[in-house]
């Protein structure tokens, strides 16, 4: 068995079913190829799962800028 994060041997791309996968996806663990390779951070993802990480983390941002300027304000939440 692979270490997370590496592709079984001989594996393909879950979009390309003729390229080589070269990473897995590290939320899904799809076998990706370099064209769908997106590394987030360090770590491997597929186009998907990099864009819904980058979605969770801008509505986690936006969420403690709310409750920062809540408290500065004298709102509390």
């Amino acid at each position: 068995m692979p270490y997370r994060g590496q592709p079984e041997p001989g594996a393909r791309c879950f979009r390309h079913d003729a390229a080589p996968a070269v990473a897995s996806c590290r939320r899904c663990l799809k076998a990706v190829c370099d064209v769908c390779l997106v590394y987030d951070g360090t770590l491997p993802h597929c186009p998907a799962c990099a864009r819904a990480s980058r979605r969770m983390r801008t509505i986690g941002r936006a969420a403690a800028l709310v409750a920062v300027l809540a408290v500065a304000g004298g709102n509390i939440i």
